[in-house]
């Protein structure tokens, strides 16, 4: 596990593969620092900020350290409000906020690779994962996986949600489907 680096369409791009299933969330704000600041901070750290900001701030500070992976919402706190909210505290120059709007121009209008953005992906058997999105190459955008490594999906036009597919994946042979449903942009 750890960093990996992949190639796509004349572009290098880093990504910190996660070391247990209910890491993504952590992993992904590596890969965004490493992305939009060229920071390499451990993920170690990340994890303790988000649980320093998580035990700070949620409704419920008495879940264990590893519950909060688990657990999507507790008490009217989300993982993506946590994540969000470790980067505005910590990481202030990525200037982050979430948007609801999870449609395809949004995303493809919003970002980049110097604006990257966390999205969450909502699996079709209904749970969660978090991803990184680079922006467009072509008429892909391009996703930074933390568990399925590099994803490109049909960036669409319009209102369509964007669909994620990992078939095709550059770290797993395995295809898991779902969509977008939450995004937390950058402007570096």
């Amino acid at each position: 596990m750890g960093w990996k680096k992949v190639a796509h369409g004349g572009t290098d791009y880093h990504i910190y593969q996660q070391h247990d299933l209910n890491n993504c969330g952590p992993s992904s704000i590596a890969i965004l620092l490493k992305q939009a600041l060229g920071l390499n901070v451990a993920i170690g750290l990340i994890q303790m900020a988000c649980g320093q900001t998580e035990a700070a701030d949620a409704y419920d500070p008495g879940r264990s350290a590893d519950a909060r992976w688990y657990d999507w919402g507790v008490g009217g706190a989300t993982i993506g409000w946590t994540l969000l909210h470790t980067l505005q505290r910590k990481w202030k120059a990525l200037k982050a906020n979430e948007d609801h709007d999870e449609m395809s121009d949004t995303i493809v209008a919003n970002v980049s690779a110097q604006k990257p953005a966390i999205c969450r992906v909502e699996w079709t058997n209904g749970d969660g994962h978090f991803i990184v999105c680079v922006g467009q190459v072509g008429t892909d955008l391009v996703f930074l996986d933390p568990y399925f490594g590099l994803v490109t999906v049909p960036a669409g036009t319009g209102s369509n949600v964007v669909q994620y597919s990992t078939l095709g994946g550059s770290f797993s042979q395995s295809a898991a489907t779902g969509q977008i449903t939450y995004v937390i942009y950058t402007d570096p």
